[in-house]
Order: C-alpha cells, then sequence, then structure tokens
C-alpha cells in the first residue's frame, strides 16, 4: 500500500532515486540517530496516532517553525509576531481554537510544553486536511491504483494542507495567501525531504 507521504516523497526525490528506495517498512536507523532533531519523536508519533497523520509532517513543521525548538525565540521563551509560541510557532487566537476543538484545559503559555505545541499541531493539520480536501481519509486512504494525474492532484492538495499551517484553511481555499507561504512549503518540502531520506516514509 502506498500512503499520501510516501507518493509525495516519490515525486520530491524521484530525479535522484527510483521509486523502490521508498522503503514504507524502514525503521529508524539507530546510526542516523540526532540527539536534537528526533528528541520530539516519541511525542510526535504519539500524537499522529490519534490523528491519523503522518508524523513527518509535524516533524517538518517543527524543523521550519522552530529549527527543531533550537531557535533562540523558543529557548528564551519570546512571544513571536501573532503571540506565537512554542516549538510550532501556534498564534494565540489559533491556540483557544484548538484548545476547545480537543476539550483541552490548556493555557496559551503551555504551548511552551514539546507535547501540547505537538497535540494542537496534529489537531490543527487534521482539522485543516478536512477543510480543503473533504476527505477525513485524506493521509490514511490507499492511493495505489491511483493514475500519476490523480497523485500529482493528492500532491497539490498536500501542498494546501502544507500551506494553510502558516496561513490559515481560509486563506488558502480562498487563494489569498502571500508569497511567504508559498516560501513556507518550499522550506517544509526540503525538511520533509531530509527527513525521510533519514528515517523513512510512511
Amino acid at each position: 500500500m502506498k500512503t499520501l507521504i510516501a507518493i509525495i516523497i516519490y515525486f520530491l526525490i524521484k530525479s535522484g532515486k527510483s521509486e523502490s528506495t521508498i522503503n514504507t517498512d524502514r525503521p529508524i536507523p539507530p546510526t542516523n540517530y540526532d540527539a536534537i532533531k528526533d528528541r520530539y519523536d516519541i511525542l510526535i508519533k504519539k500524537y499522529a496516532v490519534i490523528y491519523k497523520i503522518p508524523w513527518q509532517v509535524i516533524k517538518a513543521h517543527i524543523a521550519i517553525e522552530s529549527e527543531y525548538g533550537t531557535t533562540p525565540q523558543v529557548m528564551e521563551k519570546k512571544i513571536g509576531s501573532g503571540n506565537k509560541r512554542g516549538i510550532l510557532g501556534i498564534t494565540e487566537n489559533t491556540f483557544y481554537a484548538l484548545n476547545k476543538m480537543v476539550n483541552g484545559n490548556f493555557k496559551p503559555e503551555d504551548l511552551w510544553k514539546p507535547e501540547v505545541s505537538i497535540e494542537l499541531a496534529s489537531a490543527l493539520t487534521k482539522s485543516n486536511s478536512i477543510s480543503i480536501t473533504k476527505d477525513s481519509e485524506f493521509f490514511t486512504r490507499d492511493y495505489s491504483n491511483y493514475t500519476e494525474a490523480q497523485r500529482e492532484r493528492q500532491k497539490e492538495l498536500l501542498a494546501k494542507v502544507v500551506m494553510a499551517y502558516h496561513a490559515g484553511a481560509g486563506t488558502v481555499i480562498n487563494n489569498t495567501y502571500s508569497q511567504s507561504t508559498k516560501d513556507y512549503f518550499k522550506n517544509w518540502t526540503i525538511a520533509l525531504k531530509e527527513i525521510s531520506e533519514r528515517q523513512g516514509a510512511i
């Protein structure tokens, strides 16, 4: 079975590798463990299972939003633009909506806790995927019988889901997002490629 994320990785790196190199069952090689980049993997995978999304999606967001929690803003717990907090750069307004969505009892300052940020970012990604694709099984559907044209369409939808994390689902649906959101997606794909080459695709 080819999941969506495996298909996307194929398109991202097919110029340098054949499809057969995408091993969906490959474990994380112990020799490739990175103490900084991989320190949140257990939490990322926990909430990926709960919200039925690929863990690589959230991990790539962490890479872009906070360089795996190493940016000065995160290290010093400085509130960013839009009152952003935590390793996933969640704004205060978004926090309140997500806290209600997950029936949480969190406070905005809890976003400095990696687990809270990861749970809320996972909930946001799932919500955005449903809003944009109208498919609750977008991330888990079997795409093995899809044509290349159909897979390209799924790739476009994934791009919109990722950009929605940066700009909001409504902005992406209305195609009113800015160049900075396009740049965000470009950087996200670079992070995703690095993660997948080192740790494997789902």
